[in-house]
């Protein structure tokens, strides 16, 4: 896996535990690196439960 990904309209969520991946579908940009999302799953959940 490349350390740093960049997604357009597409946030790819790691689990950290298991290694699967959790898909979401955002209508905005989003740029992240793996490290920053495994730290931020919490407020990543909240966000994504506040535009939905």
């Amino acid at each position: 896996m490349q350390s740093k990904m960049k997604k357009k309209g597409n946030l790819v969520i790691v689990n950290a535990s298991d290694g699967r991946n959790l898909g979401y579908s955002f209508i905005y940009p989003v740029e992240f690196d793996q490290h920053t999302i495994v730290l931020k799953l919490g407020e990543v959940q909240r966000k994504i439960t506040n535009e939905k």
